[in-house]
């Protein structure tokens, strides 16, 4: 069973604001938290993300962030 996706946003081929729109069009997937790593900072690029569908726009070099974050979603799924 897949959890969550943890995707950077800047990839070949499909990028993340591209992946987390196709997995919000399916149906057996849109349940899934999506959390995006980048190093693409800035409010314009964040509201994108969180539009598109991501849960979480988090910056890379934070990796204590990025493992709270982690965390949080991986523990509320354990717990449902």
């Amino acid at each position: 069973d897949i959890s969550l996706v943890l995707s950077d946003i800047e990839m070949p081929v499909m990028d993340g604001l591209e992946l987390v729109t196709e997995i919000r069009k399916d149906a057996s997937l849109k349940h899934l938290p999506v959390i995006a790593v980048t190093s693409v900072a800035g409010e314009d690029a964040h509201q994108k993300g969180l539009k598109l569908g991501m849960d979480e726009y988090l910056i890379k070099l934070d990796r204590e962030e990025i493992l709270q974050t982690l965390r949080k979603y991986l523990y509320s799924t354990a717990v449902c």
